[in-house]
């Protein structure tokens, strides 16, 4: 039984060790992110496309991630080629909490980057770029004291937007089961 306890906590030890290891070695690389707080509401989709273009016209080690990324079209690099408009699509995981004073969000969004290739009467597209962003968001609102069952009206918000990450996306047929 000693032996059993003893690798447990060996275990335990070696976990501990490498999870400080990992926190060590991500706590230099934070993702590129925005906050904005306003006394209305935001609409999380129109906000991740908002940082994405502003990504995408001025930070310069976004625009050189995306460029490779893009470098995948056969399209791309020609003088008729470019970006089409991004597409944002809700993903996943998703949580949503809320009680009578506020609430909180944590969505996952990709933005799909179509690349497009133009000229008079011919419109082609053969590849897109997507990345993914998270969407924190925390509100406060107030229940009016006289109806407590009223709808709680809406007082703060905070949005936090975080850049995650190109990722590689595969279109693959799925197989019936037989």
């Amino acid at each position: 039984m000693r032996g059993v306890r003893l690798k447990n906590m060996k275990f335990a030890a070696l976990a501990l060790y490498l999870s400080l290891f990992a926190n060590a070695m991500c706590a230099n690389s934070q993702p590129i992110q925005t906050t904005k707080s306003a006394n209305k509401a935001f609409n999380a989709a129109t906000e991740v496309k908002t940082f994405y273009l502003k990504l995408l016209d001025s930070d310069s080690g976004f625009i050189k991630e995306f460029e490779a990324q893009a470098k995948n079209s056969s399209l791309w690099g020609d003088v008729h080629s470019g970006t089409a408009e991004p597409q944002i699509v809700a993903w996943y995981p998703r949580q949503d909490e809320w009680n009578d004073e506020g609430f909180s969000q944590d969505q996952h969004f990709l933005v799909i980057q179509p690349i497009e290739f133009g000229r008079q009467r011919w419109l082609e597209y053969d590849f897109a770029v997507v990345s993914e962003f998270r969407v924190l968001r925390e509100g406060k609102s107030r229940v009016d004291p006289k109806d407590r069952h009223a709808i709680p009206k809406f007082v703060s918000n905070k949005i936090t937007i975080q850049f995650l990450g190109f990722r590689e996306f595969k279109s693959i047929p799925s197989k019936i089961a037989e």
